[in-house]
């Protein structure tokens, strides 16, 4: 473990006064790169923040990281889950036990550049109508190489009209913009569902958060996004990952997906013109982007039901 006590222990310098940022980080039995993370945050240039650490009942050695550090920094608590409740859960538990200002979520495996925070607070406190801002990423792999990936064009989420921002945000965009890991502001991150427990469930945050209002991003690569083999997919086993008490047989993640996307539309307080607007723009991304996705989807269930049919058959039980 390299735990960082060059600074020694941290008094709380707030006073009883609310740190301005605060940072979620929601972990479960990341011990190998969680000092390393935790080293990037502690470091920022801008301090003025607290860190919130909720273990989902880790059983390596993550819990034992956590109590050391936060005994170094009083900015740092920690708290503990009887069990594992899934990422969903622990994603939104962390943001419930946030008082800052702004707030930002912190995977234990991906490491931050020192200028992170000050950059990004720097755009929301210039920007009043800017809902979350985000920096370049860099992906990495488990030695902390950096990989040679291919640079993607910036997505049009800085615009006023509220259709481009959200139509840019429908479908996956690619691993090396986390913007969902970017530094909103909480009351407008408190009027979403923020994490759900099902597949994708970042990109309906995001599509959501996009109805109110812009997105900026710092171009300067301040963030290092880690590729291992513990990364999430989009497989029903990876549905663990977000709730591990769900065992639905039959998985539809697109469906989902476009449900999820309608009932934002609804949930939020918009003008009904726009969200005819909406709704006609989201049905149209699903014929013209995902129409064999969604087919396919819809076709499991019965492929595996006549597989299982012919089984029986060819054993004479039916």
């Amino acid at each position: 473990m390299l735990l960082n006590t060059k600074k020694g222990m941290r008094e709380n310098r707030t006073n009883g006064v609310a740190a301005r940022v605060s940072i979620g980080m929601p972990v479960y039995n990341e011990q190998r790169f969680l000092a390393q993370t935790l080293d990037s945050i502690l470091d920022q240039t801008f301090d003025d923040f607290e860190l919130i650490i909720s273990d989902n009942a880790s059983t390596d050695q993550t819990e034992k990281i956590c109590r050391a550090y936060a005994a170094c920094d009083a900015r740092i608590r920690y708290y503990r889950c009887c069990k594992n409740r899934g990422a969903a859960w622990n994603y939104r538990h962390v943001v419930r036990l946030a008082n800052g200002e702004y707030f930002r979520w912190a995977p234990g495996n991906d490491p931050w550049h020192c200028d992170l925070l000050k950059e990004c607070v720097d755009v929301l406190a210039q920007e009043p109508d800017t809902v979350l801002v985000y920096p370049q990423s860099t992906l990495i792999d488990e030695s902390g190489v950096v990989l040679k990936t291919t640079s993607q064009p910036p997505l049009p989420l800085h615009s006023n009209d509220i259709a481009t921002r959200f139509q840019a945000l429908l479908s996956p965009i690619p691993l090396n913009q986390t913007v969902a890991l970017g530094l909103v502001r909480k009351s407008v991150l408190l009027r979403t569902r923020m994490i759900g427990n099902y597949l994708a469930a970042d990109r309906c945050f995001l599509a959501e958060l996009s109805l109110h209002g812009p997105f900026a991003e710092v171009a300067k690569p301040l963030f290092y996004r880690r590729v291992h083999s513990g990364n999430v997919g989009t497989s029903k086993k990876d549905l663990e990952f977000y709730d591990p008490s769900l065992t639905s047989r039959f998985v539809f993640p697109e469906w989902r997906v476009l449900r999820e996307h309608i009932c934002s539309i609804q949930r939020t307080p918009l003008p009904t013109q726009m969200k005819l607007r909406l709704v006609r723009t989201v049905l149209s991304w699903a014929v013209v982007a995902r129409r064999q996705v969604l087919l396919k989807q819809l076709a499991i269930p019965f492929r595996d039901a006549l597989i299982q049919s012919m089984k029986y058959r060819k054993r004479g039980t039916i």
